[in-house]
This record gives structure tokens, sequence and C-alpha cells, in this order.
């Protein structure tokens, strides 16, 4: 007679096996879900883009002695910059290992209320799971090191929608750069929270 291993102890059995570098068997079903997804908002924001690039005004175009002006200028160099540090901060990211793909995160086999569960106890906002505490710790130290190779992402993506606020000419484009500097903002001071919750809670559970 064959056990049946309960949902719950699988998905945390998996997660276990991915902390210590091992493959699950529902990794690549978890991949092609993650690559749907992202074919479709690639696909949205496409969409989107041609939507826009119809319904927004045309800034009127006048009759100048040439060259570029100054916000122009101003804008084209922060767009650089941002890229140039985007670019440089993915390039380390990769060749130090910073980034992890969702599937083979260590929380990725759990249910999302068993994930939103080890996140509030990496936060403090939870008592330790006693049971689970080697795989939460290293989802913990996993989490961390994926969140400091995402801030030179956000930095150079940021001086990029910078720029093109600078150099906006058309309002509703400008309203719109600026809506996404502040969620650029917003993302970047989430991403330093989780950063030093994540480092308190490592820091505790290190031994002595």
């Amino acid at each position: 007679m064959t056990t049946v291993e309960d949902p719950a102890a699988a998905r945390w059995r998996a997660a276990d096996e991915l902390a210590q570098g091992v493959a699950d068997d529902g990794l690549g079903r978890r991949r092609g879900r993650v690559l749907a997804w992202v074919l479709g908002l690639f696909v949205a924001s496409w969409l989107a883009g041609f939507v826009l690039a119809f319904a927004l005004p045309r800034p009127a175009h006048h009759a100048t002695s040439g060259g570029m002006g100054v916000r122009e200028f101003a804008g084209l160099t922060l767009s650089a910059i941002g890229f140039l540090v985007a670019l440089i901060g993915f390039i380390w990211g990769v060749r130090t290992k910073h980034y992890i793909t969702r599937w083979r995160a260590v929380t990725s086999p759990l249910s999302r209320r068993e994930r939103k569960s080890v996140m509030k106890q990496i936060r403090g906002r939870r008592p330790m799971d006693s049971e689970h505490a080697d795989t939460i710790v290293a989802a913990a130290r996993q989490l961390r090191r994926a969140s400091l190779g995402t801030a030179p992402l956000y930095a150079g993506l940021s001086l990029m929608v910078l720029g093109f606020v600078v150099s906006a000419t058309v309002l509703v484009s400008l309203i719109l750069c600026l809506i996404s500097l502040a969620l650029f903002a917003a993302a970047g001071v989430q991403l330093l929270v989780y950063y030093r919750q994540m480092g308190a809670f490592l820091e505790a559970q290190s031994p002595g």
C-alpha cells in the first residue's frame, strides 16, 4: 500500500530541496507559467504603447534654427546615464549571481498563503516556524541577495524615467512619466525596507 504525501509537506520538501540546490519535480511547470506570464505582459505593454502612441497628442513642430535644446540635452544625458547604470548593474548582478529566476526561488513551490507566511516571519510579524526554520532562513538569504542585485536596476531605470520627465513636452506624457517616477521611488524605498528587515532577520537567526 502506497502512502500519499501531504500536499503541504510535499511543497515544503520541494522548497527545502531548492534551498540545497536540488531541482524539484515541479520546476519545469513553474518555469512554463512564469514564461507565459512574461510573454503576456510583453504583449500587453506593446499594445498599450501602440494605443498611447496614437491617442496622445503630438507636440507642434516649430521652425527653429535646429539643434537640441537644453531640456532635450539634459533629458538625453540623464537617460543615457541611467541606461549605463542599469546595464552595468545587470552585468554585475549576473556575474556575481545576485539574480535568481522565479521558478528557482526557494519559496516558489509554496502556495501563496505559505509564501506570505514566510515573508511575515522574515519581517518579524509572525513567530518563527521552527519546523521549517532552515528553509525560511535560506529564502531570506536568497531574497536579500537578489534585492541587492536589483538596486542598480532600480537606480538606472529611475534615472532614465527622470530623463523622460525633463525632456517631456506634452502634458500627458509628463504626467505619465511623473507617475512612473513616483512608482519607481516607492518601489525603491520598499526594497530598502525589505533589505534591512531581511538583514535583521538573518542576524537574529545566526548562531552566537
